[in-house]
This record gives structure tokens, sequence and C-alpha cells, in this order.
């Protein structure tokens, strides 16, 4: 497969994978279990993602996991037989763990055909239609076009919510434009604002392939109630719920058991249903799965954090657990090997800013009355480097080395949203 993908092609193969919710772990899963997966063009491997993850509801992780399934024909195997799964499961014949999707497709015809479809033709007796392709799903009345009033209600409903965000963000920008803002608001603005349009972009094409998620009665049923288990039951806000299952709708296709247990663990570990933290966390427990989460545990007390020390870096950023093992390890190897940081400090995340203000007044170089607490917390990277560090380099030549650290926190999710416990300090 190296010899026959070149670099170039290697890149738009790895951003595609990303697209479709593979994280590098997940990649690697699938590369060491099937390296032709590399030869699938783009449009074969998305138009069965597509089937797999948004019609059938399985997991990215699980495809990864049976990457295998990906080399068969979408038409003659993947689909015919996942209709044949899908007939059983709505009249609860079967129940999803008995198999995976690797076997599901693998399995020889007549084992299929004997286990599958003849046992339980007496009670489904169009399975053997279906498995022949002679059949589809939507003429049983369980199939993928079936339309709800309340599904374009909510997707009209995320849709004009967006719309009011953008219409602010643009409000933000002619009044950017008119020198209406101050400086260090000017500086925030303009940085975050640029990851907000990313963010709304994305939000917004995610919208038809929502909609077409919902149009699944099974779907629309377990979508109506893990909606119910987070608004009512533990009050998360509505406007959180729409944006995350906008971007990610899995998150309401798992089983109820599954979704109940990933949310009875996010309150468990102490993160407030109302905070902004609350849908990431259940975003990552739904995309980590169990034995993961505990290859992540032992890779971090390799480094010396406790589960107090996990508990708080979670609290404030539940993606570190995205990080690949290299990925985190060689951030850890710098702050706590060169830096000599201890591994609880990493986690408490002390604020390196602060610090660098704390060096400048030392020296006498800025006096306290020069900024405001709003201006620490207000400014973005560039801002803060230019007008704190560049700006004193040549007194202090220690404070990039310095800033360094700051950035290593940032990528590891404990860096500039986290200042202003340590602003107060100062």
């Amino acid at each position: 497969m190296f010899a026959r993908v070149n670099e170039s092609e290697w890149v738009q193969k790895m951003e595609l994978y990303r697209k479709w919710g593979w994280t590098e772990d997940d990649f690697l899963l699938a590369f060491r279990k099937n390296p032709q997966i590399m030869e699938l063009a783009e449009k074969n491997f998305s138009s069965k993602m597509d089937f797999l993850v948004n019609k059938m509801g399985w997991h990215p992780a699980d495809v990864a996991g049976s990457s295998v399934a990906l080399n068969y024909s979408l038409e003659k195997y993947i689909i015919r037989r996942c209709l044949v799964i899908r007939v059983l499961l709505s009249k609860g014949l079967v129940s999803k763990g008995e198999f995976s999707l690797g076997t599901l497709v693998r399995k020889p015809k007549q084992y299929f055909l004997d286990r599958l479809v003849i046992k339980y033709q007496e009670q489904v007796p169009e399975l053997l239609s279906i498995f022949e392709g002679k059949l589809r799903l939507t003429e049983l009345g369980l199939g993928f076009e079936q339309k709800e009033d309340g599904v374009k209600q909510f997707g009209n409903a995320v849709h004009d919510g967006l719309r009011a965000v953008k219409n602010t963000v643009e409000d933000v920008a002619v009044a950017l434009s008119a020198g209406a803002i101050g400086v260090a608001a000017r500086h925030y603005l303009v940085n975050e604002g640029k990851k907000t349009i990313q963010r709304i972009t994305e939000c917004i094409s995610q919208i038809s392939l929502l909609e077409t998620l919902l149009t699944t009665s099974i779907f629309l049923s377990l979508y109506l109630s893990h909606i119910d288990i987070l608004n009512l039951t533990h009050e998360v806000p509505e406007t959180s719920i729409s944006y995350w299952v906008s971007l990610h709708p899995f998150l309401v296709s798992l089983e109820s058991d599954k979704f109940k247990e990933n949310v009875k663990k996010v309150t468990s570990m102490g993160v407030p249903p109302s905070s902004a933290t609350f849908m990431r966390a259940l975003y990552m427990f739904a995309r980590v799965n169990e034995s993961e989460r505990v290859q992540k545990m032992e890779l971090y007390r390799k480094w010396g954090w406790t589960e107090d020390d996990f508990l708080l870096v979670f609290r404030k950023n539940p993606q570190i657990m995205e990080l690949a093992e290299k990925n985190f390890s060689s951030k850890m190897d710098f702050l706590v090997n060169k830096v000599r940081w201890q591994p609880a400090d990493v986690a408490g995340s002390p604020i390196v800013l602060v610090f660098i203000i704390r060096i400048l007044m030392s020296k006498g170089l800025i006096v306290k009355g020069e900024f405001s607490m709003a201006t620490l917390l207000g400014t973005g990277k560039d801002y803060f480097l230019d007008r704190f560090v560049v700006k004193y380099q040549e007194q202090v030549p220690e404070l990039p080395s310095i800033f360094k650290v700051q950035m290593v926190l940032s990528e590891l999710g404990l860096g500039f949203e986290q200042k202003e416990v340590g602003v107060k300090q100062l």
C-alpha cells in the first residue's frame, strides 16, 4: 500500500477518514486489519460509510474495527445483509450485540441464509426477498424515506438558530470595521470569531444529513427518547443539544441502555449538565469505547496522573481522550521531563501567561495599572505574544521559552481558555 499510494494521496485519504469520524487510532486499527482500504476511491468509501453510519446507525469506530467489510459490494452484500438484520432487530428477533459488522458481511452466503433468513422465515416471510434484493425496506414501512413533521421543524429550528448566529457575527464584523469595539475585544473577536464561523459552516452542512437520519422510524424513536433524557431529566440546554446533534447525529442513535449509561458516567464524573462541556464529554464517551478508555487511563497513570488529576482535566477538556498516545506522551515528556513540572501541575494547568506578567512586573517593564483583568481574559494568543512576549524579548530572552510551555498546554486543551483563575490571583 505504501508503494502504491503517494504522499499527497495519503493526506487526502486521512482527511476523508477524519471527515467520516475516524480518529488516528481508528484508522490504524482499520489499516492493520485491512490495508486494502487505502485503495478504495473516495466515492466508494463515502457511500459505504454513509449507509453504515448514517442509515444503519453503526458507530464510525465500529466500522473501523470491521474495515474488511468495506471491501464488499455495497449493493450485493452490505445493503442486503444489513436490511435483513434491520428487520430482525425491529421485530426483536435478534440483538445488535450478537454479531459484528465484519462477521455479518463475511459469512458465507449459505451460512447467512440458514442462520438469519430461513430460521426466521415463518415470522418474517419477506426476508428471503430482501436478501435477494427483490424487496426494499420501504415496502415494509421501515424505510429511510418516511417523513415526520417534527423532523422538518427541528431542521428549520436549527437552521434558523445558526442563521441568527451568523447574522450576529456579521454585525460584529461591521462594528469592528467601524472601530466601535475596543482593542482587547477586537483581538479576541478576530481570533475566536474565525473558529465560530467555521463551526457554523460545519453545522449547517450537517442539517440535510440529520434530516435524512431522522426520517427513519427506528432512529426517530431513539432520538426523541434520548432528547427527553438530556433535556427533561438532566436539563441540558436545548441549544447545546441542537448544536451537537447537528454536528454528530450518531450521538442520539445509540441503543437506549448504552446512551443512558454514557449520560450516567458523564454526570458521575462531575460534569454539570448545564455546562457547555457536558455534550462534549458525552460525545467523547460515544466515540471512545470501554477498552480504549482503559488503555487511556493506563497511559495517564504511566505519566503520573491520579484518577483525581484525570477528572480535573476531563472536566475542563473532554477531548483530551482523542489525543493519540504518541501525541499525548510527547507533550507530557516536554512538560514533565524538560520543564520539570509535576504531573499534577499539568493537570491543574497553572497559568503560564500570569507568570510572564509577573516577570515583566518584577523587572519594572510594565506596571499593574497598564492593563485590566478584561484585557488578559479577552486577548487571543497572537495579541498576547505581540504585546507581552515579542515586545520585551530583548530585555527578557527567556520569555519565548516560557510562552512555548503555554502553547503545549493549549494543545492539551488546558491553555488560553483556562485563564480566569490565574488572572484573578494576579
